[in-house]
């Protein structure tokens, strides 16, 4: 797992890591340039757990389901917060694909400061 964030606006913020038990990894800390703001990027998930990814893999379809559910109600419920949420397929994920892939999957905006206007923009108007 690997975190950037910037909490201040002075352009300049940190990129680090974490090892498979979820500890920091000191020497992966460094400053990079980037505006206020959080990112997390999830990489090779189960990789030292083969029976935990082959179980992912055969039913990635419902888990990319759940997860997104899970993350909708994030995005719903931290009105002060904005989310973008997206999913990138490589060739090793998807056998018949050459490239990779990225698809939004959610996405809320600043003006969507109340509940209604959040869940809205998160479900749909209809909803």
């Amino acid at each position: 797992c690997e975190s950037t964030n910037d909490e201040y606006d002075d352009g300049l913020g940190e990129q680090f890591a974490f090892n498979h038990e979820g500890l920091l990894i000191p020497e992966s800390v460094k400053p990079i340039p980037r505006s206020v703001g959080t990112t997390v990027t999830v990489k090779r998930l189960f990789e030292t757990l083969p029976v935990r990814r082959i179980d992912m893999q055969k039913r990635i379809k419902a888990q990319r389901m759940k997860l997104m559910k899970m993350m909708q109600g994030y995005a719903i419920l931290c009105t002060n917060i904005q989310f973008m949420v997206t999913d990138n397929q490589t060739a090793n994920s998807q056998p018949n694909k050459s490239k990779s892939k990225s698809d939004l999957r959610l996405a809320t905006s600043e003006s969507s400061n109340t509940l209604e206007k959040r869940t809205a923009s998160v479900l749909g108007t209809k909803f």
